[in-house]
């Protein structure tokens, strides 16, 4: 038997022979030519090449010029995908424009590169896919082609099987509400490892969950030196960072002005600074034309649409609050709807990652970055603004009439709400709303003085609600314009401009004489009384304080009796009476914790302190001092205790 080697190809020589016979590599076993004749015995052969299907290893195209390594939580995500197993399902969660399917690209990438122990990536890009749809498209991208009757079950079968002989890395992008129920059962077996980003958190079969937050400052500086250059960011550099600020540092964002700005450089000096003159007040300049990629609004309106009639107003009704947050019972304020309801619409919020958690011991949320500004327009496009802003105005007033008293230890969520009552007087003052403006500015009038002391603002607002006009044809609107000539002379007052603060107060007290309105007209008289103290006028003080002190018992007032009291015992040791005013000031403490005033017991420790510090007592002064420090303690007064830290100080000098 003739024993050769085929090389090269023959042309037919005899019947039963091929006509052209190739063999471009070795191969294992006999090899029979025509009659039965064998050509060849074992030659060693080379493992065949695993079958691959050319979808596998496709990516999306990369959105960023060049990417800004986004710090631990990159450095994390690898790392819980390198795990491998059932424990490598993991999940990148956060709202549209943070940059997760730019993350997961790059890993995906590194793949691709050979630089990660995955053989491959299988990318699905999910979408509004069902999870049905989500299946047949990993089917396709593996080469795996079913019978037409093959149902679903064969169908996740088949993948599952086709995974597991392989250590693939599998990405399922951009999961929404059509695919997260159905996505468990699609999950990967071991050896391989699943990465899934999504707007939705808490998708069941994910081990472990991170949350991809914004960019920090260098990292935005970093994004804008890829797109401009070192030069034209250095030229620049503090407008750089105001930038970024007002983009929140959110990645898309960065990257659109980026683009934007790059347009312009060359031609225009200080290109930076005109792009952020421009989007300063207009969100949607956040855009590049002829890519809804680069248009910020075009990105958070999926996340909008996917919500429901019902739930697209709630999302809507947020934008009325302030970018510090806002309370559930607020929400519920401006939803009409009941506390607990309004709890439930948060959890989905939040899962749906529109809203986010406010760092603190009380339970707050805020829209997340940007989306405040997203949902203003579309608020004011439905016709709802006027009824949502007016709702969180009374919702405002009603807190703080409530909590007419400053205590943080009983009602510490009052005293966070300055910035939603900040922007709602802000509306007031643009809609031309006088009385609403005056109520806004009065009721919380203890909390402002006494706490917020953003007197320049409130200054403002007492002004303005006067100058738009306050109806005081009746008794009560002419009582509520006392209470803003009383307010202003208050923080005259404060700003030691006593005369200004004289005139006020007596044009406040012909009001509310007027009306017969007693505890007003007491509140005027003490506060009148201080300024004739503060002028050495003891005499004329200490009428004042009398007379209000008999209209605050005549009305039953403890709070404002125990105010005139403080104030005549400061007024008993500046004229040298130090015995009576330490009695008095016993008194006064007494009261105070019988009706649970402890930020006022706080105060009158302080202020005697202080007058003991003027007059040069200072060890008795530093006794009151440290008593002030106890009461501020127990109420957790974090800027006040650092004020009487600096007068125990200033006693041991």
């Amino acid at each position: 038997m003739n024993k050769k080697i085929i090389s090269k190809p023959k042309k037919e020589q005899s019947a039963g022979i091929s006509a052209d016979i190739r063999v471009g590599k070795d191969v294992s076993g006999n090899v029979v030519v025509g009659d039965n004749n064998v050509v060849s015995n074992t030659i060693i052969q080379s493992a065949p090449a695993p079958e691959t299907h050319p979808a596998l290893g496709s990516i999306p195209p990369f959105y960023a010029d060049t990417y800004v390594h986004r710090g631990k939580i990159e450095d994390e995500v690898r790392a819980a995908l390198r795990k491998g197993g059932a424990s490598a399902i993991v999940g990148l969660h956060a709202p549209g424009g943070t940059g997760k399917t730019e993350l997961a690209a790059r890993i995906a990438q590194e793949v691709k590169d050979g630089k990660s122990d995955f053989e491959n990536v299988l990318w699905v890009d999910v979408n509004e896919k069902s999870s049905q749809e989500v299946l047949d498209e990993a089917l396709r991208k593996c080469g795996l082609q079913l019978q037409p009757s093959a149902g679903e079950a064969d169908k996740k079968a088949e993948l599952h099987y086709f995974l597991s002989k392989r250590k693939l890395l599998i990405i399922f992008d951009d999961v929404r509400a059509n695919a997260s129920p159905g996505l468990k059962e699609l999950l990967p077996p071991a050896p391989c490892a699943a990465l899934i980003t999504s707007r939705i958190q808490q998708m069941a079969g994910i081990k472990q969950e991170f949350a991809l937050d914004h960019m920090q400052p260098e990292q935005a500086r970093e994004l804008f030196v890829n797109s401009l250059g070192e030069d034209v960011v250095k030229a620049e550099e503090e407008m750089v960072y105001k930038l970024a600020e007002r983009c929140k540092h959110n990645p898309l964002a960065l990257e659109i002005a980026s683009r934007r700005i790059r347009q312009a450089v060359g031609s225009s000096a200080n290109p930076i600074a005109k792009y952020f003159y421009k989007v300063e007040k207009r969100f949607e300049a956040l855009k590049m034309d002829g890519d809804e990629r680069w248009n910020l609004t075009a990105v958070f309106d999926t996340s909008y649409n996917d919500l429901n009639e019902t739930e697209q107003g709630y999302f809507r009704a947020l934008a009325v609050f302030a970018p510090t947050g806002f309370s559930p019972n607020a929400a519920a304020r401006v939803w009409n709807v009941d506390e607990e309801q309004a709890g439930d619409i948060l959890s989905r919020f939040q899962n749906l990652s529109l809203v986010m958690r406010v760092k603190g011991d009380i339970e707050r949320f805020r829209l997340h970055d940007l989306l405040d500004e997203y949902a203003a327009p579309k608020l004011n496009g439905a016709g709802e603004q006027e009824k949502t802003e007016s709702a969180l105005a009374e919702w405002l007033i009603n807190l703080f009439e409530e909590h007419d008293t400053v205590d943080v230890s009983n009602a510490p969520e009052v005293g966070l709400e300055f910035a939603n009552l900040a922007k709602t007087a802000e509306w007031a003052i643009a809609h031309r709303k006088g009385g609403l403006l005056a109520l806004l500015a009065t009721k919380p009038r203890n909390w402002l003085y006494n706490y917020f002391r953003e007197l320049n603002e409130w200054l403002n607002w007492l002004q303005s609600s006067l100058k738009l006009g306050i109806n005081d044809e009746d008794k009560e609107g002419k009582q509520l314009k006392a209470n803003v000539l009383q307010a202003i002379g208050d923080v005259q007052q404060f700003r030691d401009e006593r005369d200004a603060a004289l005139e006020s107060y007596n044009e406040a007290l012909k009001l509310f004489k007027a009306v017969g309105a007693k505890l007003g007209e007491a509140n005027v008289r003490k506060a009148i009384g201080d300024v004739q103290q503060f002028r050495k006028e003891n005499d004329a003080a200490l009428e004042s304080y009398n007379e209000a002190l008999k209209l605050f018992k005549a009305v039953g007032a403890k709070l404002g009796e125990a105010n005139v009291l403080a104030a005549l015992c400061r007024l008993s040791l500046s004229s040298g009476n130090l015995e009576t005013a330490e009695k008095q000031l016993d008194s006064v403490i007494a009261m105070r914790r019988q009706i649970g005033d402890i930020y006022s017991e706080g105060a009158d420790y302080g202020n005697f302190a202080i007058a003991l510090l003027n007059l040069g007592n200072k060890a008795k002064a530093k006794g009151y001092a440290l008593k002030a420090r106890d009461a501020f303690e127990k109420i957790g007064e974090p800027t006040v205790l650092k004020q009487i830290d600096g007068l125990i100080a200033a006693c041991d000098e």
